[in-house]
């Protein structure tokens, strides 16, 4: 997003990617992206990608079924033009939609051509798919994973390829923390240069310090729990509704969120 104004801008596509129709959004990829292993980006893996999240949504599975619902189709019109057909007007579609990660089909089609080969119902299918292996996955961001310790730690370094220019640092090492107390000793001994997402009272307890610089933005985006609809009390519509009405949205936006 444009900073301010939240107004959505075009990265890996050309400025052309607004709707030709109600239903309809035609994208323009740039033609100048490069996946991390030198492979071109073109149309073939937006076509992949999305129909392969419709894919694990039809089946109850994947976490992008929620954005890729409204997909009728995707359809190619030339190698770095896709046209996407909704079945209903979908608000969101731009930035929920098409803000999904891309997937390279040249090594994901493989894979998945493996996973359906080995398992008959589709849903083991996408189990086996989602279960294997990935130590280095292929983007065509910025940065490229050099190694991925599970657990401890994320190393990246600078894509020289990157079509918008190569980044300025050229490696980050992410430490991975799940203690917040444990993320603050780190910071204040001087052991990490960033750190983000802490308490607020962390903030505070940071505010003068020499050695800490705070910086706020506002962003767009929403907190909540998921429910499972199918099971007791919550499949009950008078229970959920109850539970509606006791909930202090007050207290959630002075205290909560602040």
């Amino acid at each position: 997003s444009a900073p301010y104004t939240f107004e959505i801008q075009p990265l890996g596509s050309s400025p052309s990617l607004w709707p030709t129709r109600r239903l309809t959004c035609a994208v323009k990829l740039r033609e100048n992206i490069l996946w991390h292993d030198g492979e071109p980006v073109t149309a073939e893996d937006v076509k992949f990608t999305y129909e392969l999240y419709m894919w694990l949504g039809s089946i109850g599975t994947g976490p992008t079924a929620a954005a890729t619902e409204a997909i009728e189709s995707v359809d190619i019109i030339d190698e770095y033009t896709v046209l996407f057909t909704l079945k209903w007007a979908y608000a969101p579609f731009m930035r929920n939609t098409l803000s999904e990660p891309l997937l390279p089909e040249h090594i994901w089609q493989p894979r998945l051509d493996d996973a359906q080969a080995k398992n008959e119902e589709p849903r083991d299918q996408a189990n086996a798919l989602m279960a294997m292996p990935d130590d280095k996955p292929i983007g065509c961001g910025p940065f490229k994973m050099v190694r991925w310790f599970k657990k401890e730690a994320v190393i990246l370094e600078a894509n020289d390829d990157y079509f918008a220019g190569r980044p300025n640092i050229d490696t980050i090492d992410m430490p991975i923390i799940v203690e917040s107390d444990v993320v603050m000793m780190q910071f204040e001994a001087g052991l990490l240069d960033l750190v983000c997402g802490i308490l607020p009272e962390q903030t505070e307890a940071l505010k003068g310090k020499p050695y800490a610089s705070i910086s706020k933005s506002n962003r767009t985006g929403y907190g909540c729990f998921t429910i499972n609809c199918e099971r007791a009390p919550m499949s009950d519509p008078y229970f959920r509704r109850a539970l509606n009405y006791v909930i202090d949205r007050d207290f959630i936006v002075n205290r909560v969120w602040g």
